[in-house]
């Protein structure tokens, strides 16, 4: 049986948005039901449920981890994805430094490498 995931509320969503810099890189989209960032192809933000979650260097994650209200973003319990940090949602409600880890996040996003989009594959006519 598939595992539901939780719809993230209104006002987090809301909340990401404004979090969102303000940069004509940036591309607004909507991924597995959530709302997400994405800088050259890649996704530097998104929310998952009422957390957010960073695309960071894996140094900064590790640094993030061991303190409270962070934790490394498993999408699937067991199944935790390298390079991604899920910050809780109480911390997002009045973290001083939030901005500066999205900004963190944005410049690591930036740096990747672009990702090419592949052309669609042609469905044989029948």
């Amino acid at each position: 049986m598939k595992d539901e995931w939780p719809k993230s509320p209104e006002a987090a969503v809301a909340r990401f948005w404004g979090l969102v810099p303000d940069d004509p890189r940036v591309q607004r989209k909507q991924m597995f039901g959530y709302p997400c960032a994405v800088v050259g192809g890649n996704m530097f933000m998104s929310l998952h449920g009422e957390n957010l979650v960073l695309r960071l260097p894996e140094g900064q994650v590790e640094e993030l981890v061991n303190q409270a209200g962070f934790a490394r973003f498993e999408p699937m319990a067991g199944r935790p994805m390298k390079g991604y940090v899920a910050i809780a949602a109480n911390e997002l409600l009045d973290s001083p430094r939030l901005g500066d880890l999205v900004q963190a996040a944005f410049a690591h996003g930036s740096a990747l490498p672009v990702k090419e989009r592949a052309p669609r594959k042609r469905t044989r006519e029948r």
